[in-house]
């Protein structure tokens, strides 16, 4: 059995790329439109950071609060610890930045007194947690009493 070649296909009009260009138009809407756009883009109008120091942690390896004590040095200082860390005296920009570089939105962050400390410092101290990308802050006042040494 012999094919007989088939005769050549001749048309006299061009190949139209409308149609084809118009369902490319239309699956890339598609895909705009469904895709999420709640990315980095919204990150950074929200000022929040991934931090990588906090990547792979999972919710047991993390305390269960974050804790700012404020205590009075003299009647002009007063001393400020973060969690096990002590910070400058009367530095409460040191409190954001150290909250921005945990970057836990989740973890609450509790702000106790120690002592006589003015309503004015602590509420500079919650001011500074409200700074960082923390979202929830407590009040406390410390179980220690004024003239008592953790250590104790």
């Amino acid at each position: 059995m012999m094919f007989k070649p088939q005769p050549q296909m001749q048309t006299d009009e061009p190949f139209e790329m409308t149609a084809m260009v118009d369902v490319v138009f239309i699956l890339l809407t598609f895909f705009i439109i469904s895709a999420s756009m709640f990315g980095a883009e919204h990150d950074v109008a929200m000022r929040y950071r991934t931090s990588t120091l906090t990547q792979g942690l999972a919710q047991g390896d993390l305390p269960p609060s974050v804790v700012i004590t404020l205590r009075n040095i003299d009647k002009q200082m007063v001393g400020i610890t973060l969690g096990q860390r002590e910070l400058l005296p009367n530095d409460y920009s040191a409190i954001t930045q150290t909250l921005e570089q945990i970057n836990l939105p989740q973890l609450p962050v509790v702000v106790q007194s120690q002592g006589d400390v003015l309503i004015a410092e602590v509420s500079k101290a919650v001011d500074a947690v409200l700074a960082s990308p923390m979202n929830k802050v407590s009040l406390a006042k410390s179980p220690l009493a004024v003239g008592a040494v953790e250590g104790e």
